[in-house]
Parts: structure tokens; sequence; C-alpha cells
């Protein structure tokens, strides 16, 4: 899937955002600190050929919450404006991992 011009890169790696999901969660309507278990519980389950997709409608949880929560499990990840109101984050494991 390729970046549409509406889709922003705010935060982490821009390459990341092209990758076609393979697992998503929707945190849309939910307040800290749920988000943040939510992504906690996806990143453990996931393997390294896994891209995760998770969706925000809060600035403050996309671009801080789950990437902290990312960065404790070792994922890369970019941060998407899909919207005024909608925020994705793009995620897998780092290869290095």
């Amino acid at each position: 899937m390729a970046l549409e011009e509406s889709q922003i890169v705010v935060k982490g790696k821009a390459e990341l955002a092209d990758l076609a999901p393979s697992k998503r969660l929707d945190t849309r309507g939910l307040v800290c600190p749920y988000p943040a278990f939510e992504t906690s519980k996806l990143a453990i389950s996931a393997s390294k050929e896994d891209v995760l997709d998770i969706l925000s409608d809060d600035e403050y949880v996309a671009t801080s919450s789950i990437p902290t929560v990312l960065d404790v499990r070792n994922f890369e990840y970019a941060v998407l404006k899909l919207d005024e109101k909608t925020f994705s984050v793009r995620a897998r494991k780092s290869p290095s991992v």
C-alpha cells in the first residue's frame, strides 16, 4: 500500500508507512493507559514477520505512549497522521532482534 498524500509521517521510520499490515489494533475511543496495555499485548504476540497497524484518535497516545511501548519491545515504527482525528502507528520488530 503506497503512502497517500493525506498520510503524513509525524515520527519514526517513513519506509514502514508503505508496508501492508498483517495485524491491526483499533484503540480509538480508549483512554490512557489502555492503548499502551493493548499495544503491549499485541507486540508480545507478534512474530518477526508481522507488521502491526495501531489506530488511535489521541495524538499523545499515538506519538508518545504507543511508541514508548514499542521502543521497550524493540520495535521500529512510523506514526502516520491519516486525517484530523486519526493516527496510525505502523510497527515491526527491529531486524537486529
